[in-house]
């Protein structure tokens, strides 16, 4: 099935240095978040005790309760925490300047 619009007659598509200062605006951090998170994934993924260990603190914050997280539950997640530290020490994203 092909769907044809007629296209505008007005230009819709932004200046090109627009383009590319508007990426650069948005992509610092976004790499070096994907990256890192995706290290943390991976090392937890290896250890299925971490795993059980995070879903079992998860379980006694949150228990049955469908709410949204808050400040406070996220205090709370003690060891969550200390896992995505190891892992942002064991693998970190960011090259070190002498």
């Amino acid at each position: 099935m092909q769907i044809e619009a007629p296209l505008p007659s007005e230009r819709v598509v932004p200046s090109a240095p627009f383009t590319i200062t508007g990426i650069d605006f948005a992509g610092p951090g976004h790499d070096t978040t994907s990256v890192g998170m995706s290290w943390c994934l991976w090392l937890v993924g290896l250890h299925p005790w971490v795993q059980d260990n995070i879903r079992n603190e998860l379980d006694d914050i949150f228990g049955d309760d469908e709410r949204d997280i808050t400040m406070e539950d996220l205090k709370n997640m003690k060891y969550l925490e200390s896992v995505i530290k190891v892992c942002f020490a064991t693998f970190p994203v960011k090259k070190k300047l002498n």
